[in-house]
């Protein structure tokens, strides 16, 4: 139990919660979860930017995110 009270508490400590309040960019060493819900929790999840992993997914992400963007460039060009 007091592990879920001290991902809680940090969970609720505005200081972790980077940017504007619809990104979501969550940062907390004290909280051992990868995935946390947004604030509000209505805007779904976010990954924990505190963790290893979490930078990795985000980095995955934008990578993805980036090429998807450039092929789609690239198809419209060709055309």
């Amino acid at each position: 139990m007091e592990r879920d009270a001290r991902n809680h508490r940090a969970w609720e400590r505005r200081a972790n919660w980077i940017g504007p309040r619809w990104l979501g960019f969550y940062r907390a060493v004290d909280d051992d979860r990868l995935g946390v819900p947004k604030r509000p929790k209505a805007l779904g999840w976010t990954v924990n930017l505190a963790r290893p992993a979490g930078m990795a997914i985000l980095a995955v992400l934008v990578t993805a995110s980036v090429l998807a963007t450039l092929a789609t460039a690239l198809c419209i060009t060709a055309l």
